[in-house]
């Protein structure tokens, strides 16, 4: 009982971390887009399907940022005994 237990929440936590590095993976890719999308504006390559496009990164963005550095006010204890580890039903 006490290994599984165990299991679970190792699979958990990995769950976690890969869930983290792949919001920091988006953001760096999300940050390199707009890098580039700015950079073809700069030259004189501005219109209004770029600026939208740079509207929906920045967007994007935000919400990564927000989800990155949301405080997490329960327990990891609270979070596992109403199935959070567990996946949607």
């Amino acid at each position: 009982m006490m290994a599984s237990l165990q299991e679970e929440i190792q699979q958990c936590h990995e769950a976690s971390n890969a869930d983290l590095q792949s919001m920091q993976d988006e953001r760096q890719r999300i940050e390199g887009e707009l890098r580039r999308l700015v950079e073809s504006i700069a030259v004189g390559n501005g219109s209004l399907a770029i600026m939208g496009a740079i509207n929906d990164r920045e967007a994007r963005l935000r919400t990564i940022t927000d989800k990155l550095i949301e405080p997490c006010p329960e327990s990891f204890q609270q979070k596992y005994t109403r199935g959070w580890c567990r996946g949607p039903d």
